[in-house]
């Protein structure tokens, strides 16, 4: 089996056993090898709890945030899935939405906890219930 059979089919699997939203991109990256995902754009908070249900199914997670050029928050989630694959799931909010709950300062990125980005979904949250 090829690189990209390989990448393709642990992608597909890990999608068939968990209940995850439907990526808006996928790419497979046979040099790293790596599994890139994009989850869809939507709302803010539906948006990070998109990324949440990935880093859920992942092991080994790194995370990193970063406000762009462009006035987005990017977050990127790294780990590797039950098969060993590396997956990186990636998306974006506009950066006022997040209402002054992340501190970074111009572009470039930190790393972020998923606990700090749990956090974040529910003071969102909590701020569109009211």
């Amino acid at each position: 089996m090829s690189k990209l059979e390989s990448l393709a089919t642990a992608f597909f699997d890990h999608m068939r056993s968990h209940p995850l939203p439907e990526p808006c991109t996928v790419a497979l990256q046979a040099m790293r090898p790596e599994v890139e995902v994009q989850i869809d754009p939507g709302p803010t908070v539906t948006h990070l709890a998109g990324l949440l249900a990935w880093a859920a199914t992942l092991e080994r997670i790194e995370a990193r945030w970063g406000h762009t050029r462009y006035g987005d928050l990017h977050i990127s989630i790294q780990g590797h899935a039950s098969s060993g694959v590396r997956l990186r799931v990636y998306g974006g909010i506009p950066f006022d939405d997040c209402h002054g709950l992340v501190p970074l300062d111009g572009e470039g990125y930190q790393g972020v906890t998923l606990d700090e980005l749990r956090t974040l979904r529910d003071l969102l949250q909590d701020g569109e219930a009211r």
